[in-house]
C-alpha cells in the first residue's frame, strides 16, 4: 500500500518519477537503473514465509509479460539468516540513500521485521517484536526515517483487544546492528481519536525524521515526536481525530519539493458509511506546535489505497491514487486541490484488477494487483478471474495519461494453489506492497 508505506527530499520531473522526495532518485525518462520489488503474502512455508519478486527496470519496462523475475523464498532467507519465519510479508520499503542499501520488510502475520540487504538480496537482520512480547502478531507497517536512524512500525494491535502500538527500532545499516527501543501504546488516545479502537495502520515522517504521521484503523492521524533513536521518548504531540479524517489511512507520501507536505488517503474499503478521501497535510510548522486541519479532496470510486505522485513536464505536482474495489485510478491537481482525471483499469484481458500498490519511476507507473483469494484487508472479496502482478503502466509526460495493454502485465504465479469459499481452485499468490528501488 510504501505503501511507501516515504523519506523524501528532491524534486524530480516526471520523466525519472522517484520513490519520493529524499529517495535519491532521477536520471532522464529512458533511464532504467532501478529495480521493482514486489510481495506475494501467500505461505511458502508450514508458519508462513512469502515470495519477494525482484525485476529489472530495463526488463519490466520492455516487455512486462516476458521479464524474467529474481523470485526470494522469504522463509529460506529467514532461516539461512537465523530468523524466525515470517508471515503475511505485507508492506516494505529501502532505507534512504542514492542507492539505498537495504530494504525493511513489516510480516503482517508474525509481529517481526525484516531487514534485507539490497545487494545480496539478504536478509541481515530481524526483530521480532512479537517473541520480544512487546507486540502483536499484526505489524502492519515498518517504515525507516529519512535519517536512516529508526524504523517505526505501526501495529495493529491484537484483534481480542481495541488498541494497538507503534514500536521504535534504532537502525545501523552500516554494521547490521538493529535494536528494539520503546513501544507506545495507543489506549490513551481513544477519546481524542473519537473512535473506539485505536490501531496503527501506516506512518510516515517529516524530512527532518522528528514527527511521524501515524494513521489510525478508524480514522483519525496521530503525530509522535519520535524523540532520539537509542531512548525511550516518543511522545504524541497532536491528535487530528476522526471527524477530520473520517477513514482507515495509508499511503502516506511526503510531497516534493522539500518534503513538508504529506499526502495522506483515507479508504472506505466500500462502506457506504466511510468517504474516500485525500489529504494534504502541512507540517512545516509541527516544530512551533502548529497542526492545521489537512486540505480534504473527495475522490470517486471506492477503497483508495496506493498513491504516489508525479511531476509534469513542465513542474506541475499531481496525486495518484489507485481504487482497489472499483478499479480505477485518480489524479489530482494538487495545488488545485481536486481531481482532474478517473480512469478505470478494467479491460478485456483483465476483467477485475484489485489494484493495491503504486508508485511511479522512469516514466511508468507499476502497481501490484491482488490474487483471487486475499489473504489481507479485502479478504470476503474473492474473484477466479483476478490475475495476481504487477501492471506497468506507461505514463504521458503531461501525468494525465497513460497507455497499457495485454503485454504489460508481469505476472506473480506459481504451482502453489488455494480453493476459494465456492470450491474453485485458484492460484495462491496474493500480491500486496511493492518498491520501486534506485539502483
Amino acid at each position: 500500500m510504501r505503501w511507501r508505506l516515504l523519506a523524501l527530499l528532491a524534486l524530480v520531473a516526471v520523466a525519472s518519477i522517484a520513490a519520493g522526495p529524499g529517495r535519491g532518485h532521477g536520471g532522464a525518462q529512458t533511464d532504467t537503473r532501478f529495480e521493482v520489488w514486489a510481495m506475494d503474502q501467500s505461505d511458502t512455508h508450514p508458519q508462513g514465509g512469502g515470495l519477494l519478486y525482484i525485476w529489472q527496470g530495463a526488463d519490466i519496462t520492455r516487455r512486462p509479460d516476458q521479464a524474467v523475475p529474481e523470485v526470494i523464498d522469504l522463509a529460506q532467507a529467514a532461516q539461512e539468516a537465523g530468523c524466525p519465519v515470517g508471515k503475511l510479508p505485507h508492506m516494505g520499503q529501502a532505507n534512504a540513500g542514492d542507492p539505498p542499501t537495504h530494504f525493511v520488510l513489516a510480516n503482517f502475520g508474525s509481529g517481526s521485521v525484516f531487514f534485507m540487504d539490497i545487494a545480496t538480496r539478504r536478509v541481515v537482520g530481524c526483530v521480532d517484536l512479537l517473541g520480544m512480547g512487546v507486540a502483536s502478531n499484526r505489524t502492519h507497517a515498518a517504515m525507516p526515517t529519512p535519517d536512516n536512524s529508526m524504523v517505526i512500525v505501526a501495529d495493529m494491535g491484537f484483534t481480542n483487544r481495541p488498541t494497538g502500538f507503534v514500536h521504535k527500532i534504532s537502525t545501523d545499516y552500516s554494521r547490521n546492528r538493529y535494536r528494539y527501543v520503546e513501544t507506545l501504546d495507543l489506549a490513551p488516545y481513544l477519546d481524542e481519536l473519537g473512535t473506539t479502537q485505536a490501531r496503527a495502520v501506516c506512518a510516515n515522517f517529516t524530512p527532518d525524521s522528528r514527527f511521524a504521521y501515524v494513521t489510525m484503523q478508524q480514522g483519525g492521524v496521530l503525530v509522535i515526536d519520535l524523540g532520539r533513536p537509542n531512548t525511550r521518548s516518543m511522545r504524541v504531540v497532536h491528535v487530528y481525530p476522526a471527524s477530520v479524517v473520517p477513514a482507515e489511512g495509508c499511503g502516506a507520501i511526503p510531497l516534493p519539493p522539500d518534503g513538508w507536505r504529506l499526502l495522506i488517503n483515507s479508504e472506505s474499503r466500500g462502506s457506504p458509511n466511510l468517504p474516500d478521501q485525500m489529504y494534504i497535510f502541512d507540517a512545516s510548522r509541527a516544530a512551533q506546535g502548529i497542526f492545521p486541519d489537512p486540505v480534504v479532496i473527495p475522490l470517486p470510486g471506492e477503497d483508495t489505497h496506493g498513491a504516489f505522485y508525479c511531476i509534469d513536464d513542465r513542474g506541475k505536482l499531481y496525486a495518484w491514487t489507485v481504487m482497489r474495489f472499483s478499479n480505477d485510478l485518480n489524479i489530482v491537481d494538487v495545488d488545485a486541490g481536486q481531481v482532474v482525471r478517473t480512469y478505470s483499469l478494467v479491460r478485456d484481458f483483465l476483467p477485475d484488477p484489485a489494484p493495491d500498490g503504486l508508485e511511479l519511476m522512469g516514466g511508468h507507473a507499476f502497481i501490484t494487483l491482488r490474487g483471487p483469494k486475499p489473504l489481507s484487508a479485502m479478504a470476503t472479496h474473492e474473484n477466479p478471474e483476478r490475475k495476481p502482478g504487477v501492471l506497468v503502466l506507461r505514463v504521458h509526460p503531461s501525468c494525465l495519461n497513460f497507455d497499457f495493454d495485454v503485454r504489460d502485465l508481469a505476472p506473480m504465479v506459481d504451482d502453489r494453489t488455494t480453493t476459494l469459499m465456492d470450491g474453485t481452485v485458484v492460484p495462491a499468490s496474493d500480491p500486496h506492497g511493492l518498491d520501486v528501488i534506485r539502483r
